[in-house]
């Protein structure tokens, strides 16, 4: 028995070699690049936990390119928080464009930006219409010093094996970082922020209750 029947889409998930099924690897799956380029494939199932077979070639215990939201020894990528913005997102898409998504539920109003490549880091200036009561403003913004557990794995010299401190720390301390404000009502809301590649960055205007 396999999974197949329930999901037959999971043959697109993995490639087969000589007989064998494995997982493609890619590098960009534990950086914030291929997190940022989840938002645009949000529609595909993602695989929870990175999985170590016999075909896989390490030089390190914790990054190899494995396509899960968790690290073999269940750090969590960027991609992992990338799935945590989306599951906040609305149902409604009032508008969607190169590195912007921008949805609405029944609590508010959600905006995503995101940035992959260096060319991509510009000044963004967005400006929200119709803004018809106060709000609270939360931001949570993910970069190579704030949520990228490679990039700090990265700083401590890509150790070949993680020792328990360094796991603990890094489990422990690495995620994005949440700033809040209040946002009074207003005809014209102005978001001014610098997008610097790769980084993602999710605002939620939430009602206040």
């Amino acid at each position: 028995e396999t999974f197949s029947p329930l999901y037959p889409e999971v043959e697109t998930w993995i490639h087969r070699d000589e007989g064998k099924t494995v997982f493609e690897a890619d590098p960009l799956q534990d950086q914030l690049i291929g997190a940022a380029r989840m938002i645009e494939k949000r529609d595909e199932v993602p695989v929870f936990l990175d999985a170590i077979t016999p075909q896989i070639e390490l030089d390190n215990d914790t990054f190899f390119g494995g396509a899960g939201l968790f690290t073999a020894n269940y750090l969590s990528k960027p991609s992992f928080y990338v799935w945590k913005y989306l599951s906040l997102m609305g149902e409604e898409i009032l508008h969607e464009g190169e590195g912007v998504l921008l949805t609405r539920s029944d609590e508010g109003i959600q905006l995503l930006l995101y940035a992959e490549k260096e060319e991509d880091s510009t000044p963004t200036r967005l400006n929200l219409f119709g803004m018809e009561e106060d709000m609270w403003i939360s931001s949570f913004t993910m970069s190579r010093k704030e949520g990228s557990i490679y990039d700090a794995w990265k700083d401590l010299g890509s150790p070949e094996r993680l020792s328990e401190e360094h796991w603990y720390l890094l489990n422990r301390y690495v995620h994005p970082s949440l700033d809040l404000s209040f946002g009074e009502k207003k005809i014209v809301y102005s978001i001014r922020r610098n997008i610097d590649a790769p980084s993602i960055v999710l605002y939620l205007f939430n009602k206040i209750q």
